[in-house]
């Protein structure tokens, strides 16, 4: 067994942050919680019952549905920086 201490960054753990709020105080992360569980209460909470539900809303729906392709980014225009701590390779 090793010895050695993992630690985690100071900045995962917001000390002294006066005026944030929590996630379990915010209205609309409440609404979204009471939404999910009405959802899941009215197909009694079976989760391939929910998503045959959802299947059938996008094919009702389907006209009004938008996908896009995902765009292309080149090498050239997003540079990939050198990880902390490591030499960047020779070209």
């Amino acid at each position: 067994m090793s010895s050695v201490r993992h630690t985690a960054p100071a900045d995962l753990h917001p000390r002294g942050t006066v005026g944030v709020t929590s996630s379990a105080e915010d209205p609309i992360v409440e609404e979204i919680h009471k939404v999910r569980e009405a959802i899941a209460g009215a197909y009694g909470n079976d989760i391939r019952a929910i998503m045959a539900a959802l299947r059938d809303e996008q094919r009702k729906h389907a006209g009004l549905l938008v996908s896009r392709e995902p765009k292309r980014v080149s090498e050239e225009a997003t540079p990939i920086p050198p990880a902390a701590g490591r030499r960047p390779t020779p070209a």
